[in-house]
């Protein structure tokens, strides 16, 4: 019986310098299988959003 592989999840920046390193690292682990998913959150639409949430 074969495991099932580790969802991970990618929290990213714009101003990151390291963020579309990782990003092409873990997708080449999606494609081998290592990883099951991979969700990527941008932080900065996250702020976006609280701030609009915010001032209404």
């Amino acid at each position: 019986m074969s495991a099932t592989p580790p969802d991970a999840p990618l929290f990213i920046t714009l101003g990151c310098t390291h963020s579309a390193a990782v990003l092409q690292g873990l997708s080449e682990l999606v494609k081998q299988a290592i990883i099951g998913k991979l969700t990527v959150v941008y932080v900065d639409a996250l702020k976006l959003r609280r701030n609009y949430e915010n001032e209404m």
